[in-house]
C-alpha cells in the first residue's frame, strides 16, 4: 500500500496499541518503510491464558466470571482434574497464588503448587478471576490507544482514515468506552476501516504438543465445550472491530488471507463522498438503532459504497451532565453540523475578536447552551466564553423572533495572529448540536 497507493499530499502515520513503535503523520516513504518494519508482534497472556492447564482464554474467563456459565466452568473443571504437571512458570503461580490468596488465605500463607498443575485450593473460578482482569485489562488499554489515534487523527486536514489491523480482542463490559469512541469518530469525521489479521484460518481443538505433557487426553466435556464455543468466541473477538467500522461507515475486511488487497482496500479514500442528511418524521426518540438502506442509481456497476449502517436515535432528552459533555466534545473536535439554523459573524472587538453567534427561533420555549472559543494553530484551547438562553415567549414576540432570530455576542480577547474559531449551539430539550469552526484573524 505504502510503495503503490500513497498519493501526493497523502500523509500517513503507524501506531501500535503496545506504544512500542510509533510514527506521526509524514510523507517520507523511507521513514515509513523503517516504522513498518520495526513493528513486531507481542503475544500477550490474556490470549492463551495464565495457565497452560486448565486452559483459560479471555473468552473463557468472560463466561465464567461475568455470564457465570455453568457449562464453561463444569468444562475447565473436567479439564484441571486431568493436568498431570505442575504450572510452567512460576510468576504465573505467584500471579494466581496472589489472586487467590485474597479469596482463599486466612494466615497470608499463599497456596502452593501441587500435582495437579493448580495451586492447592485454589478452584477454576479464581483462575477465570485472575485470567478476566488480565484480559479485560488488556482490552481496555487497546480501546485506550485506538481512542488516542482516533482523536490524534481527527486533528489532521483533508479526509481522516483509520486502518485497524488486529486479531481481535474483547469488548465485552467496555461498552461505553468503546461508544465513546464511535461518537468521537462521528462528531469528527473520521472513519475506521477494520482488517482481521487472523485471516481465514481453522482453530485447533487439541492443546498443542508443548502443552500434552501437562494435559494428557482433553476430557470429552473439555472438547465439546471448545469445539462449541470456537464460533461465539470469534464473534466476541470481532465484535469492537466490526462496530467500529460499522458505525463510522467503513469497511471490514475479514476471512480473507490476502492482506495485501486488505490494505489496499481499506487505506483508499472513496473517489466521491457526498454528506446526506434528512429529519426522520416523525422522529422516535427511543435511543435505538434505526438501520439506513442506500443503493447505486441504475447503470452504475463496479462500485462499493462505505456509508454508515444506521443512526441511533436521541434518547427523550439529555441530562445536564450529558450536556456539558456534548459541548465540550464538540468544541474540542473539527466537524461541522448544521442540526440548528446558527451562523457566526466576527468582527473586531477589544484587544481581540466581537463573535455574533445568530440563530434562529422556533418555539416559545426553548434552553440554549452557546459556547465560543479560540485554538492555536497546533489545536491548543486558548479563550473562550459559555453563554445561556432561556426563552418563555408569548406569541408576538415569538412571531417576531421567528422573523429576526437571536445574534448574542462572545468578546474573546487575543494578540494578533491567526486562529480557528469553534462555536458550538446545543438545544438542551432535544440535544441537537450545531457546530462551526473556521479561521479567524486578530489584526
Amino acid at each position: 500500500f505504502l510503495r503503490e497507493q500513497l498519493g501526493p499530499g497523502d500523509r500517513m502515520a503507524v501506531f501500535t496499541t503496545s506504544s512500542t513503535q510509533s510514527l506521526e503523520f509524514t510523507s517520507d516513504r523511507d521513514a515509513l518503510s523503517k516504522a513498518i518494519a520495526l513493528i513486531a508482534p507481542h503475544p500477550r497472556q490474556s490470549a492463551t491464558g495464565l495457565t497452560s492447564c486448565p486452559r483459560m482464554t479471555g473468552y473463557d474467563a468472560y463466561l465464567i466470571t461475568v455470564l457465570h456459565d455453568q457449562g464453561a466452568l463444569l468444562a475447565k473443571n473436567e479439564e484441571a482434574k486431568a493436568c498431570s504437571g505442575p504450572l510452567q512458570d512460576s510468576s504465573v503461580r505467584e500471579q494466581i497464588a496472589l489472586n487467590a490468596c485474597g479469596l482463599k488465605c486466612t494466615f497470608g500463607m499463599p497456596p502452593t503448587a501441587g500435582s495437579g498443575g493448580v495451586p492447592v485450593d485454589v478452584p477454576v473460578e479464581t483462575i477465570a478471576e485472575a485470567n478476566w482482569e488480565l484480559a479485560r485489562g488488556v482490552s481496555s488499554d487497546t480501546l485506550a490507544a485506538v481512542g488516542d489515534v482516533v482523536g490524534y487523527t481527527a486533528r489532521q486536514p483533508g479526509q481522516r482514515i483509520v486502518v485497524l489491523a488486529s486479531s481481535g480482542f474483547f469488548s465485552e463490559t467496555l461498552d461505553n468506552e468503546k461508544d465513546r469512541i464511535i461518537r468521537e469518530a462521528l462528531r469528527d469525521g473520521v472513519v475506521i476501516n477494520a482488517l482481521d489479521a487472523k485471516g481465514l484460518y481453522l482453530d485447533e481443538i487439541e492443546p498443542p504438543l508443548s502443552e500434552q505433557s501437562v494435559m494428557g487426553t482433553l476430557p470429552l466435556a473439555a472438547f465439546i465445550f471448545d469445539e462449541a464455543s470456537q464460533f461465539p468466541m470469534r464473534a466476541a473477538q470481532a465484535d469492537a472491530m466490526a462496530s467500529f467500522a460499522e458505525a463510522t461507515g467503513g469497511l471490514y475486511f475479514k476471512d480473507n488471507n490476502d492482506l495485501t488487497v486488505g490494505f489496499q482496500r481499506l487505506g483508499l479514500a472513496p473517489e466521491a463522498g457526498y454528506d446526506l442528511s434528512f429529519t426522520p418524521t416523525p422522529l422516535v426518540r427511543d435511543g435505538k438503532l434505526h438501520t439506513l438502506k442506500y443503493e447505486l442509481v441504475p447503470g452504475i456497476s463496479g462500485a462499493t459504497i462505505e456509508a454508515r449502517r444506521g443512526y441511533f436515535a436521541p434518547l427523550p432528552g439529555p441530562t445536564a451532565d450529558e450536556i456539558e459533555r456534548d459541548l465540550y466534545e464538540a468544541m474540542r473536535g473539527t466537524a461541522v453540523r448544521s442540526a440548528l439554523p446558527v451562523e457566526a459573524k466576527v468582527g473586531a472587538g477589544p484587544g481581540g475578536l466581537a463573535v455574533r453567534v445568530h440563530f434562529g427561533v422556533s418555539q416559545a420555549n426553548e434552553k440554549l447552551a452557546l459556547v465560543a472559543g479560540l485554538f492555536d494553530a497546533s489545536g491548543q484551547y486558548l479563550t473562550g466564553e459559555r453563554g445561556d438562553v432561556v426563552l418563555a415567549l408569548k406569541d408576538a414576540s415569538l412571531k417576531k423572533l421567528r422573523r429576526s432570530g437571536l445574534a448574542p455576542v462572545f468578546q474573546l480577547r487575543a494578540a494578533a495572529g491567526k486562529y480557528r474559531l469553534r462555536v458550538v449551539v446545543e438545544d438542551e430539550t432535544s440535544g441537537a448540536v450545531a457546530e462551526i469552526s473556521q479561521t479567524v484573524q486578530v489584526q
